[in-house]
Order: structure tokens, then sequence, then C-alpha cells
């Protein structure tokens, strides 16, 4: 009968999941019990394929984990390589002073941290070839002279920014050179520990081979010249199957061997009596029914409605543990639940090695613009110290505090009044070295004296007023001024009336802000000033380069800090900014 001509209400009910099994429960029951003997005699080897189709389920899905273990890795390395400058800094340095060698010795310790992945045997190593430097985390003699070796193109044949099979001291190791042009980081895996660690362990009923395209064993031999079917033959084909998946990440095949006699399961010597019994399970329907619908329905619909509440986005939401439930659904509940902790977790991870960068590049920022005039300082203090006793104790004075200042600050902000305290301070020593070349003025009400800014901002463009502006026979004018621009925002203006940017200076400032090209007419101080308010402020600061009429330097900075200013206030409480 079209189930179209059925009523609706018994339609209704029948493409309900309990209705169809009670109706397919009792549709085979009696024809499955009769032919349960025929059926459990011609089972062998269905339950050989069965077995066999589980293993390459498992198998494929042991090397879908071992290709997202290699690209999580693959993503570490790259993001790790393209975030820290140390390493252009290092294959450019003109000489191996002390701080290349502290360069050197803080790239090996984050080499050591990012080592540290999936519990993995893993082997990081750094070479630059033009400062004939080699350091890895893990020292391996045998290790370090294959990868310097192939590196330096004495062993052909290997290539690079791809997985290879490398051998040392007898032990296969999965290995990766990333070719970044005047540097090499290369990511060594112990290949037992990878099949380790992605649940492929050998037994005498398993046997796990990498293998290349051609069939090859790589990891039995370093000369490779063992096959599959060679090994296969060796130990007896009817002895043994074979089962393999391909890595996408490696381009080899993990190939398994399973013994034979472990894909048999024996036949139990109940089935023998299952038609002794037919009339009794009869009886049974009704129970077997319900346990049906306790042990497999109930639980689907947990598992749907568990599924359809984490679909909605409570991500925090695990599958409660079922009593009654079959041990696979049990299984499969705590499965799913290990599965989104590990996905909380990552994202977790993902966003603190977020953070690490922002605050490794914000450190690095400021530490690359502060002041670095004490010889100039000392000279004058020099040039005071017979001729002027006054004079000399207010460059100590200034210097001390100017120097305390440096040495002290360590955080992301400091207030507006304390900036400028340390800015007058420098004014004040620069007006000593350079009598009656310059004067200043600082306008900042009482209200915007606790106003977050980063450390040494003002002061960058302070120092580029003094450097570039006291050219000329006039008495330059420097003045400073903090004003309301809105509500909510706030701006601070450093201008001179020296002889202003040149043409060339505002269009690389304009093409940095624009695409992040660098060109040669950006200084330093301008291209950090604009990433450091791009990583603290988030889009909430903006900062623009102009000339005054009829000449002199501008910079203006507007900085929002509605709806934020308690959020930073409070994180300056916490580092003890104030």
């Amino acid at each position: 009968m079209n189930a179209l001509h059925l009523p609706k209400t018994i339609y209704s009910k029948l493409n309900r999941l309990n209705a169809r099994l009670v109706f397919i429960s009792l549709a085979l029951m009696i024809p499955t019990l009769i032919l349960i003997t025929w059926i459990t005699l011609r089972n062998t080897e269905d339950v050989r394929t069965g077995r066999l189709n589980e293993k390459q389920n498992e198998l494929d899905i042991a090397v879908s984990q071992m290709d997202l273990t290699l690209d999580i890795l693959d993503a570490s390395v790259v993001n790790f390589v393209a975030g820290n400058s140390d390493f252009r800094l290092i294959a450019s340095a003109p000489e191996q002073n002390t701080e290349f060698w502290l360069m050197n010795e803080r790239l090996y310790q984050q080499i050591g941290r990012l080592g540290d992945f999936a519990s993995l045997d893993l082997h990081m190593s750094v070479c630059f070839p033009s400062q004939d430097l080699f350091y890895n985390r893990e020292a391996d003699p045998g290790l370090t002279r294959k990868i310097t070796a192939v590196i330096t193109g004495r062993e052909p044949g290997y290539e690079f920014n791809r997985w290879l099979v490398l051998w040392s001291g007898g032990q296969p190791y999965l290995g990766r050179i990333y070719d970044f042009t005047d540097y090499y980081v290369t990511c060594c895996i112990s290949l037992e520990s990878l099949l380790d660690n992605i649940g492929l362990t050998e037994n005498v009923e398993e046997k796990y081979w990498l293998t290349d395209p051609r069939m090859h064993i790589l990891n039995i031999s370093e000369s490779s010249d063992i096959t599959v079917n060679g090994l296969l033959a060796h130990h007896g084909k009817e002895n043994w199957q074979t089962i393999s998946s391909l890595s996408a990440q490696t381009g080899y095949r993990i190939c398994a061997f399973l013994r034979t006699e472990s894909l048999e399961q024996p036949m139990s010597p109940a089935s023998f009596q299952i038609m002794l019994i037919i009339g009794a399970v009869l009886l049974l329907c009704a129970f077997y029914i319900l346990g049906v619908y306790a042990w497999v329905a109930k639980p689907i619909r947990n598992l749907q409605g568990s599924m359809e509440i984490i679909k909605q986005g409570n991500m925090k939401y695990r599958i409660k543990d079922d009593p009654y439930a079959c041990d696979e659904f049990r299984n499969a509940a705590q499965q799913f639940n290990e599965m989104m902790d590990q996905i909380e977790h990552l994202k977790i991870a993902i966003y603190e090695n977020e953070l690490q960068q922002d605050k490794t590049r914000l450190q690095y920022l400021s530490q690359q613009i502060q002041p670095h005039f004490i010889l100039n300082s000392l000279n004058t203090l020099y040039n005071y110290s017979e001729k002027d006793v006054g004079t000399t104790r207010s460059i100590i004075r200034l210097l001390s505090r100017y120097y305390r200042h440096v040495v002290n600050v360590n955080s992301s902000y400091i207030s507006l009044r304390e900036e400028f305290a340390h800015i007058d301070d420098y004014l004040k020593l620069q007006q000593i070295r350079y009598p009656a070349r310059f004067s200043y003025e600082i306008v900042c009400p009482d209200s915007a004296g606790k106003l977050p800014v980063p450390p040494f901002l003002i002061e960058s463009f302070v120092g580029n007023s003094i450097k570039y502006a006291l050219g000329g026979k006039e008495i330059i004018q420097l003045t400073m001024r903090v004003e309301e621009a809105g509500p909510g925002n706030t701006r601070i203006t450093v201008s001179d009336t020296g002889p202003g940017f040149t043409d060339d200076v505002l269009d690389a400032v304009s093409e940095y802000q624009k695409s992040g090209i660098v060109s040669e007419e950006l200084g330093v101080g301008i291209r950090n000033a604009i990433d450091r308010l791009r990583l603290i402020y988030h889009g909430r600061a903006q900062i623009t380069f102009s000339n005054e009429v009829p000449h002199g330097a501008r910079v203006d900075i507007l900085i929002a800090f509605s709806g934020n200013l308690k959020e930073l206030t409070k994180e300056q409480t916490d580092e003890n900014h104030f």
C-alpha cells in the first residue's frame, strides 16, 4: 500500500523511530531466528570483512589525526617564524656582538617552548648558513649532521618544505626543512613516537609501516629497498592482511599488516542453541522492543538533542552519562565530550598564543624606541663639570630622573602626567645642551593627566623635532598640547616651527598606513608608533602627520577612551602602572 494513502495520524506515528523499531522488530524477528543458524555458518567471511573495514576506518582516522597534528605543527612553525623578527635580524647581522648572541639565546628558548608539542619526540633546529650557526633543541649529533648535509647540498635527493624520512642512529624520523632563503628551520619527529601518538602501536597481531608511492617501506632500513609485496612474500600472504591509508600532508602511506587470525571471530556455542529457544524468544519480543527503546532509541534521541543544543552555540554543554545506555553510546558520548573539550582547549591555546605574540611584539617595539642619548648627555656633563657646579648638579638630577623612568617602565601604558614629566626632564637636558636654540610648551589639563598612553610614544616625536628642527639659526618653538576632541575622544598634538616633514616622508607614512609597505624614507620611530597604537588600541586610535603653515612638523594622535577607559584603568592597576 502506498504510504501516501494511509491516514495522516497513522503515517505520522509510523514515521517515528519508536514505531518503526517495533514494526521492524516484529517483521524480522521470526525469520531472523529461523535463519540465524545458517547465517552464523556463513558469517565468518563477513566478520573478517567487517573487522577489516573497521581497521581501515581506524587507520584512516589515525592518519587524519596525524595529518591534523602535522598541519597544526606546520602552521605553528610558519606563524612563529613570521611573527619573530629575530630570525631576520640574526641572518642579516653585520657582526656577532652581544646583542647578536642575546637574540640567539632568546630564539633558542622560544624554539624550546615550541618543541613541547603534542607529547611528541620533536627535534627543533635552526640553521643560519651566512652566520655559520646551527643549534637544536634536542642534542642529536647524528641528526644534526644529517640536516646540515641536506641544507648544504652534500646529501642530494631531499626536498625542502615537505615532510621526508631522515635516518639517524638507526632510527627513522619524519622531518621537514623549512627554507626561508636566509635561514632554515627544521622539525624532526621520531616516527615511533608519531605512530604511538595516533594510537598505532605495534604488537604480535598488528604491524605498521611507512611507504612511499612505489610501496617501498621507509621505516625498516635506510636503504628503502624493501617493498610491501616482498615482505608479504617473506611472511606468507595467507597469514597477513594489508590495509593502507594515504597521508595528504606527507604523500606517504601508512600500511597496516594484520594477522589473519585476529580478524576472525570464533563462533559462539550458544549460536547452535538458538533454534531451541525460538519459542522463548518470541515471548520476549515485548522485552526486546522495550530494550531497543531504552538502549538504542532513547540514547539516539539524547545524542540528537545534545547536538542541537551545541549547534545553537552552547559550546560548554556536554552530553550527560546515561548508565542504562549501551557501552557504544556511552563511549560515543564520552568521545564527543572529549572532542568538545579539545576544541575548547585548542581555542584557548590559540587565543593565549595570539596574546603572547602581541605582548612580545609590544615589548620589542617599546624597547626599540627608548631614547639612547647617554653619550651626548655625558659629554654635556663633562663640559659643565669644571665651570658650572650648579648646572652640573641639575644635569645629574635630570639624568637620574630620566633613566630611573626608562628603567622602571615595564608596561603597555603610563599616564599622560608621567609621560609629560619624563619629556620635561628630557627637554631640560636638551636645553642645557642647546642653550637658546629652542623653547617648549606643554599644555595638558588636569582632567587628562590620568589618561593612559604607550610609554615613550610622545617622546619619540619630541626627539624627532629636536633632531631635525634645530638645523637652522632660528629659535624653534616646540608645543605639546592635549585637548578634548568630542565626547570620549582626546587629541594629543606635537608640533614645532622647524622645516617640517619632507614630501617623501609624508608619502611613505601614507603608503605604510594604507598597505603596510615599508619605504626607505619611513623611520623606525614613526613605523613603531603606528604599530603600537594599532596593537594597543585596536582601531580606537588614529595618528596623522602633516606640516604647519608656513612651516613646521605636526603630529596628531586621536584616541577614543569612551567605553574602554575603565577597562584600561583596571589593566593599569593590575600591572602596577600607576
